[in-house]
């Protein structure tokens, strides 16, 4: 796979009654852990697997030699909605393609995986025309210990996962376009059965915890020319940063405008994570005291982008942000 080396210059560079410089100005060096509805992003199961994946197909002689190649035997059972995966689908370019689905879809994938080396990883490609909410449950038939992580298409990077320890996972993420579906055997031979049900996005996202820190940020799928997403939240107190992953296919300006309670003081730090979803490159800040607070980066084609909020000094409370693309 091609490495992307992305640098993005910052449009709007406007004065700033405060601060100039790119990092936060007041964020501790450790942020607090809250308590978490949701697994993290890169945990330790799945840190290195993802990766083994994405070698296998580096040097795979199957697949054909596109990204949207399908090797292998697509089985539809009767109800159109189960389907049985199909060797070989074990690297990014030979991922089985479960289709272009939409709010109201429903599919049940049944497979079966090792870890004894022989069939580690079932991928699977899925299209999702509009920003989807994807609730999915894994269960393996007896004792195995499979996990899922969710592959952003832009930079091949971990950008959710579900990796709870047990027979079973479960969990949902926001996603647009693109993106790769992976299920990892952890320990042990088992089949297994995948359930994904789709919903619409709501029109304000809501932000979901743990996302204090690069590498736990909540994935809401790919933003394009024209588009706009909105998240809402809470920061103060303990929460001290709420952070969101967005993967720009195309270049664009990507327009920022934070909405805060009155009487209170909100930032926010734009960063490049297209190398590093774990250790983003700070790109700029975003530290007057208006509200909203607002700016404008441009974003080159191919990126991963981590936008980051927080709260300057003591403030606290509730928060809209508005995220959109332009030509500039």
């Amino acid at each position: 796979f091609r490495q992307h080396g992305v640098r993005v210059s910052i449009r709007d560079a406007s004065a700033r009654s405060r601060s100039t410089l790119v990092s936060p100005r007041s964020s501790p060096s450790v942020m607090p852990t809250p308590s978490r509805t949701r697994p993290p992003a890169t945990s330790g199961r799945l840190a290195l697997a993802p990766r083994v994946f994405l070698a296998a197909a580096c040097g795979s002689s199957g697949g054909g030699d596109d990204g949207n190649s399908l090797t292998g035997t697509l089985t539809v059972l009767d109800g159109g909605g189960t389907i049985l995966e199909a060797e070989p689908n074990d690297s990014a370019d030979q991922a089985h393609f479960l289709g272009s689905l939409g709010p109201g879809d429903e599919l049940t994938v049944l497979g079966t995986s090792t870890d004894d080396g022989s069939d580690p990883f079932d991928g699977f490609e899925i299209h999702a025309a509009e920003r989807t909410v994807f609730d999915i449950g894994l269960a393996a038939e007896t004792t195995g210990d499979f996990d899922l992580a969710v592959l952003d298409p832009v930079t091949l990077q971990v950008v959710e996962s579900f990796e709870s320890g047990g027979q079973t996972e479960s969990g949902s993420f926001i996603a647009q376009g693109t993106f790769y579906l992976v299920l990892y055997a952890f320990s042990g031979t088992d089949n297994y059965r995948l359930d994904v049900a789709l919903s619409a996005a709501p029109a304000v996202v809501p932000e979901v915890e743990p996302n204090d820190v690069s590498g736990d940020a909540q994935y809401l799928g790919e933003l394009t020319l024209s588009q706009q997403i909105v998240i809402g939240g809470d920061l103060g107190g303990a929460d001290l940063s709420d952070r969101v992953l967005i993967a720009v296919p195309e270049a664009i300006t990507l327009d920022l405008s934070l909405l805060h309670d009155a009487g209170e003081d909100f930032d926010l730090v734009v960063s490049d994570a297209t190398a590093d979803v774990e250790n983003p490159t700070p790109l700029a800040t975003f530290g007057t005291a208006n509200n909203p607070e607002t700016g404008q980066v441009a974003i080159n084609a191919m990126s991963l982008i981590e936008i980051e909020a927080l709260p300057f000094m003591a403030s606290s409370g509730s928060y809209e942000l508005t995220l959109g693309a332009s030509l500039g």
